[in-house]
């Protein structure tokens, strides 16, 4: 557990484990990723002492949605945000006391070979991407789409929303590409301005992938990365196993 000093930024803790395919030790980490929140947790018994949850506000179900922590007795806990992404065998995870969070993570290639411009991107957003690929370079522009992607898709999980907004809603300035990206608009229910969001690019990750986190408060927040063999057994020891898998591609929840 970690206590942020009066007046500092206040933490989102993030993880990028591997994909072993157990949901349920992902959703453990998780657990254990937020237990190192609460001051009232002790370390030994993170994992054990809380569990995540998922709940779709959209169709009710319990298997995808917006995850949230709750003890053991079943009882939610106030105040503490989760998110969870999966992409070309890794899952990253997020945690944070400051306001709701999503994260995303994707494979460069991936959202390369998906198509996804029409879909994803508005006309600004498109004639930026083919200006890159025109004077940077294709490969720039592939890190670029990739990078794009990944904040648009934290920041409509921030919202609570999904893909059920249209993501061309969220508009980024990749005419002037920063570090992070910068929001044009951002009309989600959730915010509807860019000036209540933070965005924050993940760096350094695997190789071949980029990733965001979004979270829904304009205060200042800061990026922490927790260990995995910090998060208790819950920690997944070796790489997925070979031969194709679901989540190879295009992130998934």
């Amino acid at each position: 557990m970690t206590t942020a000093s009066p007046g500092s930024p206040a933490e989102i803790v993030v993880a990028v484990i591997r994909d072993t395919g157990d949901r349920a030790a992902d959703q453990r980490m998780l657990a254990a990723l937020a237990g190192e929140l609460l001051p009232s947790a002790a370390p030994a018994a993170t994992p054990v002492a809380f569990v995540v949850v998922h709940h779709c506000a959209h169709c009710g179900a319990s298997d995808h949605g917006r995850p949230s922590l709750h003890s053991a007795d079943g009882t939610a806990v106030a105040g503490v945000h989760l998110s969870l992404s999966r992409a070309a065998g890794r899952v990253g995870l997020a945690a944070t006391l400051a306001a709701p969070v999503g994260i995303d993570i994707e494979s460069i290639d991936a959202v390369a070979a998906a198509g996804l411009d029409d879909v994803a991107f508005d006309a600004t957003e498109r004639a930026s991407l083919d200006a890159l690929a025109a004077h940077g370079g294709e490969s720039e522009a592939r890190r670029m789409r990739a990078s794009a992607w990944a904040a648009k898709e934290a920041v409509l999980k921030t919202a609570g929303t999904g893909l059920r907004t249209d993501p061309r809603e969220v508009a980024l300035d990749l005419a002037h590409p920063a570090r992070p990206l910068a929001l044009r608009t951002a009309r989600t229910a959730r915010a509807p301005d860019a000036t209540g969001l933070t965005l924050h690019e993940l760096t350094p990750l695997p190789d071949g992938l980029v990733g965001y986190v979004a979270v829904a408060s304009a205060s200042p927040t800061r990026i922490r990365f927790a260990e995995a063999h910090s998060l208790g057994d819950a920690a997944p020891a070796s790489a997925p196993p070979p031969g194709p898998r679901p989540n190879d591609g295009v992130s998934r929840r």
